[in-house]
């Protein structure tokens, strides 16, 4: 592996353009001189460590060297094997749910709603671009800064979340001599420091730490299964709406490393803040986010086999930071809102019950994927006659 720190020319860096250091797809790209100002003096003492620089610039073919499944399959189990899917799984009662009926709902939507997001992820490797970068293929350059912003407020929310869970845990385990609020400040400040070390010690955590963790799991769900009889047991059957209700669950200029430093410094106040009535903020927050994600998911996959053949060679390496070669985004965004006209009335959460929902049931996250995707076929065939692209 070549050492990047040597292969540099005194005075020369790799810049946020430039090749992630550290990672799995290690490689030098041009080096140009070192950015001036501040940000020069702070990519330079990143770059003495292992933090991804490379930002939102798509990866060559010749750089995508890292082909193994087990990295990338180990991130996400281990992400998954923790307490979070076990709060998201007790909000079951709360939409009239028994353990049979919630069990079931978690494994049929989950593999139903994981699918279309497994397979754009596939893109990424084919493409080298990140999936954000892609969106720009259909809402255009500036326009996708919207999904760009919603999509970092989901972030910042499962974040909270996590803090939130991992700040009682350890508050748990400590006997309560370590209040939740400080477990919290604990877990954020960890996590920061664990987005500093680069992706060679992400990945050997992500490696083992599932290992006790699923332990763990395991030995709780021994230790509670013999109080699962004692759950209220509800008195009708599931319904459609309760099943539906349930399972519905450009700043390019800025070093990357920036915004993990200001998401922390919101995660951690909001986290304790939110710890006090942890399970009301969890259940309003997910029942929030499929709506957006929904059509803006819709309109990507139009865009992709529709309009693109799913033909990834489509997607221009020389197009993807050029506003006049992507489209003006309009018709992406017109579709991702004008759906809500009907999202609206198909929505029931606790401050909001559409007329169609007090019927069905909560259709929202349907209705936004598919009319968000329907309505882009037109938008976008007029979009392209009258601006050619």
């Amino acid at each position: 592996m070549q050492d990047l720190e040597k292969a540099c020319p005194e005075g020369k860096f790799i810049p946020e353009g430039g090749s992630s250091l550290n990672s799995p797809d290690e490689g030098l790209v041009d080096i140009v001189d070192l950015p001036a100002g501040w940000k020069g003096k702070v990519t330079k003492v990143l770059g003495i460590g292992a933090v991804e620089l490379r930002g939102a610039v798509p990866i060559p073919v010749e750089e995508r060297t890292c082909t193994s499944f087990l990295n990338i399959g180990t991130l996400w189990f281990c992400m998954n094997a923790n307490m979070l899917p076990i709060t998201f799984g007790i909000l079951g009662p709360s939409y009239g749910l028994g353990l049979r009926d919630s069990s079931l709902v978690i494994i049929f939507f989950t593999l139903l709603t994981a699918l279309l997001p497994a397979y754009m992820s596939t893109l990424g490797p084919k493409i080298g671009m990140r999936q954000m970068i892609q969106a720009r293929f259909s809402y255009g350059k500036w326009a996708v800064s919207i999904p760009i912003l919603l999509n970092m407020a989901t972030l910042t929310g499962f974040c909270i979340i996590m803090a939130v869970i991992g700040g009682q845990c350890l508050s748990a385990v400590s006997g309560g001599t370590l209040s939740s609020a400080v477990g919290i400040v604990i877990v954020t400040i960890l996590s920061l420091v664990i987005s500093f070390s680069g992706f060679k010690v992400l990945h050997l955590y992500e490696k083992w730490a599932s290992a006790p963790s699923v332990i763990a799991l395991i030995i709780a769900c021994g230790c509670g299964g013999k109080h699962l009889d004692e759950q209220s047991v509800p008195t009708d059957p599931a319904t459609a709406a309760q099943i539906l209700s349930f399972a519905m669950i450009w700043l390019l200029k800025i070093p990357r490393s920036v915004f993990s430093i200001v998401i922390t410094a919101l995660v951690m106040p909001i986290s304790i803040k939110a710890s006090s009535d942890f399970f009301a903020n969890l259940e309003n927050f997910i029942a929030l986010i499929g709506y957006w994600s929904s059509a803006f998911v819709g309109v990507f996959i139009v865009e992709h086999f529709w309009f693109r053949k799913a033909d990834c060679s489509t997607y221009s390496h020389e197009a993807w930071d050029n506003s006049e070669m992507l489209p003006p985004g309009i018709a992406a965004i017109a579709a991702s809102v004008v759906c809500f006209g009907l999202v609206i009335p198909t929505m029931e959460q606790v401050w909001w019950v559409g007329p169609i929902a007090e019927t069905t049931g909560d259709l929202g996250f349907e209705v936004a994927f598919l009319l968000a995707g329907l309505l882009y076929v037109p938008f976008r065939t007029l979009e392209k006659r009258i601006g050619g692209r």
